[in-house]
């Protein structure tokens, strides 16, 4: 539950989370002089191209994350980050309460849970706020480095257990570490390509939502461009809409029908048939008779009794 954490303590444990080889992170970093927003947690992947910067924004109760969203004080994120995260204890809020643009992750005793995504932005750290993560970013690293007592590493534990316990129990230590190193990497790399994923799904979705609302609007330019020559067809105003076209074509066809028009156009049509046809017929008897004709005087008959050119018979 919430009041099982506190603010601080939170952040850490997010900050533990989301700690990768291919992540820079910073926890409570101003971001540029005073007066700029300061992000509980903010992290960048290390990336020229895609460096996906996001600004999380630590809530342990939810008064305080109300206060938050009605004032949009975490708008004031967008201009260094491409999204904004709130992360609570489980419990506290539900991604309905979160604003739309914003993601969620929730902490529970099994951890880390992210249950709605941040809405991809443009927001990036300007050159000032590089500066103060850069500067203040590695002073921090050093104090807190200073301040840590020296640690026991596993491969200092494995020597000292070489030398009193023997060279299989360090063996066994060694690949122990090796392992872990290794679920580790596996690990990382299973959110990178599960992060890499998202936003491949994410940039479908918005490109074919694009192009349906493209369409859309090319088949609505279509179909105004077919209502606009309608109407001027039937001698409308170009802005008459379809209901007004509707109506003109029923009074044309009503008057048609009434004037009788129509049924004299049908009937004259009819009648040019009939002369066409009558015509046709005719004209294949023409054809016909010269056919017989041509035979008779061209065929063999005509060269038998054709006159002999002194006028007498051959």
């Amino acid at each position: 539950m919430s009041e099982n954490w506190k603010h601080d303590d939170l952040a850490r444990d997010l900050a533990d989370h989301l700690s990768a080889p291919n992540r820079m992170i910073w926890t409570d970093m101003q971001m540029g002089p005073s007066g700029n927003p300061r992000p509980d947690v903010y992290t960048m992947q290390k990336s020229f191209a895609n460096p996906r910067p996001v600004s999380y924004e630590i809530k342990i109760s939810r008064s305080d994350f109300l206060s938050d969203v009605t004032s949009a004080k975490w708008q004031s994120y967008l201009k260094f980050s491409g999204g904004v995260i709130f992360a609570v204890p489980k419990g506290l809020i539900t991604k309905n309460d979160v604003p739309q643009e914003c993601g969620l992750i929730v902490r529970s005793d099994a951890g880390w849970k992210t249950l709605k995504r941040e809405r991809p932005g443009t927001g990036r750290p300007d050159f000032t706020a590089m500066m103060k993560m850069l500067i203040d970013g590695v002073d921090r690293v050093r104090e807190k480095r200073e301040a840590s007592p020296r640690r026991h590493d596993l491969w200092t534990i494995s020597e000292s257990v070489r030398k009193d316990c023997g060279e299989d129990v360090a063996r066994i230590l060694r690949d122990v570490r090796g392992l872990k190193d290794h679920v580790e990497y596996q690990r990382t790399e299973a959110a990178k390509m599960r992060d890499e994923a998202a936003c491949v799904l994410r940039d479908a979705k918005l490109e074919a939502r694009e192009k349906a609302e493209q369409a859309k609007q090319a088949v609505l330019r279509e179909i105004e461009g077919l209502r606009v020559e309608a109407a001027l067809a039937l001698g409308l105003p170009r802005d008459s809409d379809w209901r007004q076209l509707r109506y003109k074509r029923r009074n044309i066809i009503h008057l048609l029908s009434e004037q009788g028009i129509v049924q004299d156009l049908e009937q004259e049509i009819r009648n040019l048939r009939s002369i066409l046809k009558q015509a046709a017929e005719a004209g294949e008897k023409v054809l016909a008779h010269e056919r017989v004709r041509e035979d008779f005087f061209e065929g063999p008959a005509r060269s038998s009794f054709a006159p002999c050119p002194n006028g007498g018979a051959r």
